[in-house]
């Protein structure tokens, strides 16, 4: 028997697709709102849910077009003039989005992944169903 669950086409498209209107929905209500809250930290929920579907590279992708999509709306809804309340909350933002990126990004390596590691002594190579790398 298989370890690996294998779920049907459309629940596969599903996540990608409802992280996609999640990303969009957050830069309307960025873009257009005049709320004065860093509304682009919930880009956060957008990098998380792309844990389910998204590999390492994937992630921090997708992290990349968050942080885009923060700084094109900053841009268009604010004047640039430094050290304004708006240019603070949009690097707090960014900041929130890395962060969280690098975190789920480091929960993605295959090896943190593995559920049955084994390691050879006298070989120094790590065996695992779904990865081997030598040390």
């Amino acid at each position: 028997m298989s370890p690996h669950v294998f779920a049907p086409a459309r629940t596969k498209i599903v996540v990608p697709v409802l992280t996609a209107i999640v990303a969009v929905a957050i830069f309307v209500v960025d873009t257009l709102t005049p709320l004065d809250i860093a509304v682009a930290v919930l880009y956060v929920a957008v990098v998380l849910l792309a844990i389910d579907f998204a590999g390492y590279t994937g992630i921090l992708a997708i992290a990349a077009g968050c942080a885009v999509l923060t700084i094109v709306s900053f841009v268009l809804t604010h004047d640039l003039t430094p050290g304004t309340g708006p240019m603070l909350r949009c690097f707090v933002s960014l900041a929130a989005i890395a962060i969280t990126a690098l975190l789920a990004g480091a929960t993605s390596w295959p090896w943190r992944r593995c559920a049955s590691r084994r390691i050879s002594s006298t070989s120094r190579t790590t065996r695992c169903s779904c990865v081997t790398a030598t040390t």
